[in-house]
């Protein structure tokens, strides 16, 4: 297995990573007008706009989009586009997050940041887990065993198997489906050329050397492509 090396926090340059996410609740319709009024003034002091999508873009380190508040989803019903961005305020929070997910456009990347969400949606179960009722039951470890530090290993096993649990949890199916699913239809299919693993397929199998994006999720799901 392949490792890639970690990073310390304070070795990285937040001014190239972050990325703040602006978003704009609204309950007019007319986002293209919102749209344009927003790049005129961003443009009016110099500051380069980058077109994402139709409802979102670029200003250097902020990424700013247009969603409706839920009035405006009975307003648009015959404007697709705009009704599919209209969303109550509890739905807002995984509207939000679909629309990171497809800023990133990286399995492994959304996979860590749903990690990350569930990590901090159990905070407090994770805390009541580690009460100060087994503070005693720790020192006392410590303080027989021969090498008294493998204690401070003891506790990180157990701290990190809750963790572990908790993302678990979380993702579920998801890493196999949903995100995996959701990356392969971004794909360009005249670029879908693979290598096959063919030891146990029929010497007579023929199977061509591209695929269209439903063949190669079927092809995937069975085992006959590794990436």
């Amino acid at each position: 297995m392949m490792r890639r090396p970690p990073t310390s926090p304070q070795s990285r340059s937040s001014a190239a990573s972050d990325v703040y996410k602006r978003q704009i609740y609204t309950d007019e319709i007319d986002f293209n007008r919102i749209v344009s009024e927003i790049k005129q003034v961003l443009k009016s002091i110099n500051l380069p706009v980058k077109e994402e999508s139709q409802y979102s873009f670029l200003c250097n380190s902020n990424k700013i989009t247009i969603f409706g508040k839920e009035a405006v989803k009975t307003k648009t019903t015959h404007i697709k586009d705009i009704a599919q961005r209209a969303f109550n305020y509890a739905e807002l929070p995984n509207a939000i997050y679909e629309e990171f997910v497809n800023f990133t456009h990286g399995v492994v990347s959304n996979i860590f940041l749903k990690s990350i969400s569930a990590i901090r949606a159990n905070t407090f179960f994770l805390l009541n887990t580690f009460q100060r009722e087994i503070d005693a039951a720790f020192i006392a470890h410590k303080s027989v065993l021969p090498t008294p530090d493998d204690a401070h290993e003891h506790i990180i096993e157990l701290i990190g198997s809750e963790i572990k649990s908790v993302i678990n949890g979380a993702l579920n199916e998801s890493i196999t489906s949903v995100q995996i699913e959701n990356y392969i239809e971004l794909l360009d299919e005249k670029k879908l050329l693979f290598n096959f693993k063919k030891d146990d397929l029929d010497n007579n199998s023929n199977i061509p050397n591209s695929f269209t994006i439903g063949e190669f999720k079927v092809l995937l799901n069975l085992s006959l492509i590794h990436i």
